[in-house]
């Protein structure tokens, strides 16, 4: 069993993560590339194509409890899933103005920012 699916299982306790990758199955291939670049760098990273069968929502509150940097996939599918937006809300709780840098923005595709990532800079890829 992989630390990731084992963060899922009452009892355990999560992984340390450097980077939680935030994204809608849209931009999977996107979310995967940026993922594999971190890990490449060092880096301990949690995508939801880690889960391998483990509760989807146990293994999203072990990447939000994790401390981990949320990386958001922006996109206009990004901007309208609810699950996403609970994400970086989580991230932004307590920090709204993002100046602990836990959210980081990464726009895959032309969209403009909206609601709570507005304010925030992003690097397009």
């Amino acid at each position: 069993m992989t630390d990731v699916a084992a963060a899922a299982l009452p009892g355990t306790h999560p992984p340390a993560y450097d980077f939680f990758v935030s994204r809608t199955g849209a931009d999977a291939k996107a979310a995967t590339f940026i993922a594999q670049t971190l890990r490449e760098a060092g880096q301990r990273v949690l995508i939801q194509d880690d889960f391998h069968g483990a509760s989807f929502m146990a293994m999203m509150a072990a990447g939000w409890s994790s401390g981990a940097r949320l990386v958001c996939v922006l996109s206009p599918d990004y901007q309208q899933s609810e699950a996403c937006k609970s994400e970086y809300e989580v991230a932004l709780t307590g920090d709204p103005r993002n100046l602990k840098r836990r959210v980081i923005v990464l726009r895959v595709r032309p969209c403009a920012p909206v609601e709570h990532l507005k304010p925030l800079p992003y690097v397009d890829l």
